[in-house]
């Protein structure tokens, strides 16, 4: 289940038997959660996303969300065609391969993307560039949003929220000097270990699975036994 800023930092003092501010600030336990949301989601790739973005015709590529850490499929839509042909899964090719297979200048529909740059900048270009404005799906893999406010939910998937208050009861921990952080910090780090294991069948870029309608997705957006 989700859990809001204000209940993780409830659920961290209790941890740290402290039920109201006194070593730690309710600024420090709110930094050290959303620093743990972000570790979290940085190594495990456990969260993913997917945007729509409107392409101009011959446009060389488009940017990724600011908070993609890898692009995992594209999509390519022509709005002007028929339902049974407007989808296409984009293949994933290397820039260097693009460069060997065709033109940088040549146009068309496009059957191959790349991915480059490092976040929070990844570019993502079609090969070929399209002759006519279209759009594309990106699913990603994106590191933890920061909560707003106390009452929304801390970027983590479901039920990994012990995970999270290990990385920020060890951090207030190491930051009082109590001996025990490197216990805690040992017991993080086993856990993420697990989490990584668990999810690294998602993080390949080239994963698809055709559904009964059709379409292909990538592989985190089912589930099965």
């Amino acid at each position: 289940m989700t859990i809001t800023l204000s209940a993780a930092r409830t659920k961290l003092r209790l941890r740290l038997d402290e039920t109201t501010s006194g070593a730690w600030t309710d600024a420090q336990l709110d930094e050290w959660i959303r620093d743990g949301a972000r570790d979290i989601s940085r190594r495990t790739m456990a969260l993913q996303g997917m945007t729509t973005l409107s392409v101009l015709a011959n446009a060389v590529s488009v940017t990724a969300p600011a908070t993609t850490l890898k692009v995992s499929m594209v999509k390519w839509y022509n709005p002007t065609k028929s339902a049974a042909t407007m989808e296409k899964v984009l293949e994933y090719i290397d820039h260097r391969q693009a460069n060997r297979v065709m033109n940088s200048t040549d146009s068309g529909q496009p059957l191959y993307y790349s991915a480059g740059g490092t976040p929070p900048s990844i570019g993502v270009a079609l090969h070929p560039k399209p002759d006519a404005a279209c759009e594309v799906e990106l699913y990603t893999y994106k590191v933890a949003t920061d909560p707003a406010n106390d009452s929304a939910n801390v970027d983590i998937p479901d039920g990994w929220t012990d995970v999270l208050m290990l990385f920020a009861e060890y951090s207030a921990q190491k930051r009082d000097r109590q001996p025990e952080w490197k216990d805690t910090k040992a017991l993080y780090e086993q856990a993420v270990e697990g989490m990584i294991e668990s999810t690294a069948m998602w993080a390949e870029a080239t994963q698809t699975i055709q559904m009964p309608d059709g379409g292909q997705y990538p592989g985190w957006l089912t589930s099965w036994e």
